[in-house]
């Protein structure tokens, strides 16, 4: 791998962690105004429209900036939401891999042929319980919370995860 700052593998495991963090931020903070309410007080959009039209009322299209998403259109909007989504879902998969690649470095550098097990089954064990945890917790989280909160609760995953590769 091409050194970034000197580390062949912490460096890319932090800007994968910081760039998840990033993407998991901007789907929580909602730019592109994809997640419910889209309009105020918890009605959306569409229900005030039909709500509109059932009583006879003319409907004027509002374009404003807050109606429209940050990026002006809800097919933008739409493809915003994607690509942030399709960028965490690459620094998960990169992160992985990075990952990978430190443990077989450890295991290289050890002369103790159990530290490739050991090491193997921390890895996959902490795969296992956080995938338990996350589906146990998912579902309670978003009954209470809405889906900017979850989305802001999964951008600290990341971000600890780039804190932790300070370290390694």
């Amino acid at each position: 791998g091409f050194p970034l700052f000197g580390y062949r593998r912490r460096s890319y495991l932090i800007a994968a962690g910081l760039i998840g963090a990033f993407s998991y931020t901007a789907l929580g903070a909602d730019f592109w105004n994809m997640l419910e309410p889209y309009a105020s007080a918890g009605t959306s959009s569409a229900s005030v429209v039909v709500d509109a039209v059932q009583a006879g009322a003319e409907v004027a299209v509002e374009t404003s900036a807050a109606a429209m998403g940050w990026l002006g259109g809800r097919v933008t909007d739409l493809q915003g939401t994607i690509a942030a989504l399709i960028l965490s879902s690459a620094c998960i998969a990169f992160s992985d891999v990075v990952a990978d690649g430190i443990v077989v470095q450890k295991t290289r550098e050890s002369d103790d042929p159990r530290v490739a097990g050991g090491l193997q089954s921390l890895c996959w064990g902490s795969a296992a319980v956080g995938g338990l945890l996350s589906a146990y917790f998912s579902g309670s989280l978003l009954e209470t919370m809405g889906p900017r909160e979850v989305f802001q609760i999964t951008a600290v995953l990341p971000l600890l995860v780039a804190t932790i590769a300070l370290f390694v």
